[in-house]
């Protein structure tokens, strides 16, 4: 039922035979020659997919490791406010106020799940 919207009318919502949309987004990362190079999974409901593209940029554009990556602070981008990790220095929420954003700045333990809970190889 964790799943389940309490608001009806939501793609979510409770209804009788429903079953709810969840995130998953497991990936395997290829090389050129298709040799799997990485895996990358989180949980964390609709917290998974923003995790997951993060760390994946950051593995491939960025050039991190995997473990750097997944212990990169991130941020949620996904409602009115942007929700930004306490560990990026305090310019990233002044610019980002600058450019119209309503911001947030949350810190991360083992029981908020704020940014998605990843791991990957």
């Amino acid at each position: 039922m964790i799943a389940f919207s309490p608001v009806p009318g939501q793609r979510n919502s409770v209804a009788p035979g429903k079953r709810p949309a969840t995130n998953m987004s497991p990936i395997i990362v290829s090389n050129k020659r298709g040799m799997p190079i990485a895996t990358l999974g989180a949980s964390g409901g609709k917290k998974i997919l923003p995790a997951v593209a993060q760390i994946l940029s950051l593995v491939i554009d960025g050039g991190l490791s995997m473990q750097r990556a997944v212990s990169h602070p991130r941020l949620d981008i996904e409602g009115e406010t942007t929700v930004i990790d306490a560990r990026f220095p305090p310019t990233v929420a002044e610019r980002l106020k600058e450019l119209g954003h309503k911001v947030d700045v949350r810190g991360e333990d083992l029981s908020t799940f704020e940014y998605g809970n990843a791991c990957g190889y």
